[in-house]
């Protein structure tokens, strides 16, 4: 294929060859919102292989224990502990200062998504007339992606999933909220304490449009 094309890929940066003719687009979102919009996945597919992470009963709260203490290893991480969260995000840090890897954000994205469009133009020397900006835009719009879910899920149409639709839930940010106890936010907080700093947890957790002082 000559053509410019594009690859996916749940994989760490560390585990993917670092092509000089590649662009790598690393998209993050707060480590809370994933854990609780892959709560909302899981029940969607039709098959049982994450029942022992995420039991549909959870009055103990397992499933969040199992996020915190999840090893980014083997089998594990297919469940995505906050673990493999974190190995990706180190990972990309670790090379972000190569003129072809980029971190993005996904509230960045919803709060501008025609400057986040912009911006991945420009990284890939892409020219669009404005009209077809607009479309594309428009496009890739959290309420188009879920009306048109046969087109934009995943094996969208072929039954892979219990809905299609389903696949896009909500597209919000701080689902998480007041869906945890002291001790289980205590116990996460600590975790990125250790691991993060504070500049870097913040950006982790919201994106480019939070500084320093922001909770």
């Amino acid at each position: 294929m000559p053509q410019r094309r594009s690859l996916k890929s749940h994989t760490p940066l560390d585990g993917l060859p670092l092509d000089d003719s590649a662009h790598y687009v690393c998209v993050f979102r707060h480590p809370l919102d994933a854990h609780f919009s892959f709560r909302k996945h899981v029940g969607n597919v039709p098959f049982p292989v994450f029942d022992p992470w995420y039991p549909a009963d959870d009055q103990a709260g397992a499933t969040f224990q199992h996020f915190l203490t999840g090893d980014a290893q083997g089998d594990q991480c297919d469940a995505m502990p906050l673990s493999l969260i974190l190995r990706h995000f180190m990972a990309a840090k670790a090379v972000a200062d190569r003129p072809n890897v980029s971190l993005f954000h996904y509230a960045d994205m919803k709060r501008d998504l025609p400057g986040s469009f912009e911006q991945v133009a420009r990284l890939l020397g892409v020219r669009h007339a404005p009209q077809v900006m607009d479309q594309l835009i428009q496009a890739a719009d959290f309420d188009n992606m879920k009306q048109n879910a046969d087109r934009f899920c995943p094996s969208g149409g072929k039954g892979f999933f219990k809905s299609d639709s389903d696949f896009f839930d909500s597209g919000s940010s701080g689902k998480w909220q007041g869906q945890l106890s002291e001790k289980e936010l205590a116990d996460y907080d600590a975790i990125l304490d250790a691991v993060l700093s504070l500049k870097d947890r913040r950006w982790l957790e919201f994106g480019s449009a939070c500084d320093l002082n922001c909770s």
